[in-house]
């Protein structure tokens, strides 16, 4: 995904990885969790963003801005601010592994669209311009024809 932004020399990129080999398919821009059946999840989703024109980033985040489904989760809240329950699924890990079930999950929408916001997930780096790998996936819980996601990132980093 590349973003527009004041500073024209940088430039923000998620790249998908293939579930079983942890290779790199593509640069996205949007992401689609396919059909899902009901009281099923979606295959994860990896991916893993990247700042190219700056030294380093630290103090990575992601929310999400806007849903067209009920993303509210609920139960214990974990060092990241993901949840225990809910309906969108996030992990992160500085190695690939192969994940087939998510077990933490965004508690909320980021309504303010700010960076502190509690409803966004910390997650770390692992190269100094580099996100850890991001595993993501969709519960459906109630029936879906078709939806959205909107999700931003959120970062500090040195020119």
């Amino acid at each position: 995904m590349t973003q527009r932004n004041s500073f024209k020399n940088i430039q923000v990129l998620i790249t998908e990885y293939n579930s079983s080999t942890g290779q790199s398919i593509r640069t996205i821009d949007s992401i689609h969790f396919g059909r899902i059946l009901l009281e099923s999840s979606s295959n994860p989703i990896i991916i893993k963003m990247n700042v190219i024109g700056v030294k380093s980033i630290n103090n990575i985040r992601l929310g999400i801005l806007d849903s067209s489904i009920d993303i509210t989760g609920s139960g214990s809240i974990y060092e990241d601010n993901s949840v225990e329950y809910g309906i969108i699924g996030i992990e992160h890990s500085p190695i690939f592994y192969q994940k087939t079930n998510l077990t933490k999950f965004f508690p909320s929408l980021n309504i303010d669209d700010h960076p502190e916001s509690s409803s966004n997930i910390l997650i770390n780096n692992s190269l100094n311009t580099e996100s850890e790998f991001i595993y993501l996936n969709l519960k459906a819980t109630t029936s879906i024809t078709r939806g959205s996601i909107k999700y931003k990132w959120f970062f500090n980093f040195l020119l």
